[in-house]
């Protein structure tokens, strides 16, 4: 049994029951997304923003397709400055060192929403511009094979 189960209940690890209330918020939540343009086109507005008063102030963003701005940090001694600089200043997001990341190729992802306020916005660009000097530029996708 004890080298049977590891390899037979990889399904059961990662899951657990919802529960009703869990159900109908995603239910709700869903209902938002289908329906609500005028949120939807705020957050691509709060986005586009952020990603160009970030770059002006010496981030390199580069603009996606997603609300997720990447502050690249490089080396990953930069990631802690970098989350201590906005922990102080209340700004969250969210970082990711190795063995997610490549090493030093640290991130710390800030996150977009719709209902961010312009002087929130400006809070954001503010206490990133402190930080600009350990921001590195989007390193460039390495291939993994040859081309044919």
């Amino acid at each position: 049994m004890v080298g049977w189960l590891p390899f037979h209940s990889l399904n059961a690890i990662y899951s657990s029951t919802l529960l009703p209330q869990d159900i109908a918020g995603l239910y709700a939540a869903l209902h938002v997304i289908r329906t609500d343009d005028v949120r939807r086109k705020r957050l691509w507005s709060v986005t586009d923003r952020l990603h160009a008063a970030l770059r002006e102030v010496g981030c390199d963003t580069r603009p996606g397709e997603s609300p997720i701005l990447p502050l690249h940090a490089g080396p990953d001694d930069n990631l802690a400055e970098i989350q201590h600089h906005l922990d102080e200043r209340g700004i969250l997001g969210a970082a990711f060192l190795p063995p997610t990341t490549p090493r030093n190729r640290a991130i710390h992802r800030l996150t977009a929403h719709s209902e961010l306020t312009d002087e929130q916005i400006d809070r954001v660009v503010g206490a990133c511009a402190g930080i600009a000097h350990l921001i590195r530029p989007r390193p460039q996708a390495r291939r993994t094979h040859k081309p044919a």
